[in-house]
């Protein structure tokens, strides 16, 4: 299931990020910037791909930034809720399909995986193609060659997944920064419960792909 999510996050990326270029190009080329444009193309793009209920507000937009609020996604298989979205990239590279920096804050999902992969094998709205092994290593390795973003940073967020009968709630945020071929980064939260920090780097190496990481529980939980 992990490979399939990973290719299908893959081009999904691609053509996210292809769509708001183009819309952005648009834009500058008439010289309208138009939030109520953005957000109906983007309402669009998101029921296009299976989402019944989609509600944004874009409270910036221009040629260097812009702030997306109170973003709402609903379908069978997830609910996803965010505050805010801060974008921040240059217009030559955002039509690349690169951010300099992305924020969120104030996100919740929730995600039921059985409703999940029983429509990916059932909707046509996805090319056969997405279901194609794609390695862990594979992920990452196209992960660190072409990040679609420099600085990323998840701020007061939460996760929760439905599995028949149980709920699993993470409660976290992150910090990651992505540099040539050079990964670094902070995931911290609370799982279940549990306090727990951690730090990671990956980086590629003569096609050799490293992972570090380091998990530190507080001295209090053992303590109960």
């Amino acid at each position: 299931m992990g490979n399939i999510f990973k290719k299908r996050s893959k081009k999904y990326k691609q053509i996210v990020f292809a769509v708001v270029g183009t819309t952005f190009l648009v834009i500058t080329t008439t010289g309208l910037f138009s939030p109520k444009l953005l957000e109906w193309i983007a309402e669009k793009k998101a029921m296009d791909f299976g989402f019944s209920e989609v509600r944004l507000q874009v409270r910036k937009l221009n040629p260097w930034a812009s702030q997306w609020a109170n973003l709402s996604l609903t379908n069978e298989q997830s609910v996803h809720e965010v505050k805010n979205i801060d974008f921040s990239y240059n217009p030559q590279t955002l039509v690349k399909g690169k951010l300099k920096a992305l924020g969120i804050t104030g996100m919740k999902t929730e995600i039921r995986p059985m409703g999940i992969m029983e429509n990916l094998k059932t909707s046509n709205r996805i090319d056969p193609s997405v279901f194609q092994k794609l390695s862990p290593h594979e992920f990452v390795e196209d992960l660190l060659k072409n990040p679609p973003v420099t600085f990323l940073r998840i701020r007061d967020s939460i996760i929760e997944v439905e599995w028949k009968d149980y709920r699993f709630i993470l409660e976290f945020l992150a910090k990651f920064d992505f540099r040539e071929e050079f990964l670094t980064g902070n995931l911290d939260g609370k799982l279940l419960g549990v306090e727990v920090f951690s730090e990671w780097s990956s980086w590629n190496e003569e096609e050799n792909f490293f992972l570090t990481g380091e998990f530190t529980i507080p001295k209090t939980f053992f303590n109960q």
